[in-house]
């Protein structure tokens, strides 16, 4: 669903008060942040998604395995919906395995094409926030698909995450089902 973004001051204070051990905890794993996380966030002009990185390693909508280069990364998806301008803002974090502890290393928006070619080039999803059931999987289209940040919302004005109906009519989505 997508959700109101918790914007903060950008100081190392708040930093600290969002992030006192130094690690979240995720559906799917324990991520200890990049030692120069606040730092990154200042140096690329991101200072806004200082809350939203720990909303989106708390409570993803989505989690992907990437690998490039023989290498796996975690890619954790959330949108927030801003009401006060009708806009919605793609969140994702990347967490990757350095030595045996997965590391977040950069929090960043996106937009909606971007994710869904994400989205296509993946393979499962690693978790799919939804039924509430303990399986990973749960809560995406029928071909095991997750909703699409930037689609559609359902209902007017509906702050929901994004129909599976947006979702099946989706081009991106049609080109990668096993029957389409």
């Amino acid at each position: 669903m997508a959700t109101k973004m918790d914007r903060r001051k950008f100081t190392r204070e708040e930093y600290s008060k969002l992030f006192p051990s130094g690690t979240v905890k995720t559906p799917l794993e324990k991520v200890k942040l990049g030692a120069h996380q606040f730092e990154k966030l200042k140096m690329k002009h991101r200072e806004k998604l200082l809350g939203a990185m720990k909303q989106t390693l708390e409570d993803p909508v989505v989690i992907l395995e990437e690998v490039r280069d023989g290498a796996v990364s975690h890619i954790y998806i959330k949108s927030f919906f801003n009401k006060a301008d009708n806009e919605t803002t793609n969140v994702i974090t990347v967490v990757v395995d350095i030595r045996g502890t997965p590391i977040a290393i950069s929090t960043g928006e996106r937009r909606k094409e971007q994710i869904e070619a994400k989205i296509k080039t993946a393979g499962n999803p690693l978790y799919i926030r939804g039924d509430g059931s303990p399986t990973h999987g749960t809560g995406g289209t029928p071909e095991g698909k997750p909703p699409l940040p930037g689609s559609t919302p359902t209902g007017a004005g509906s702050t929901d995450f994004y129909s599976a109906d947006t979702l099946l009519s989706s081009n991106s989505l049609k080109s990668s089902s096993p029957n389409g």
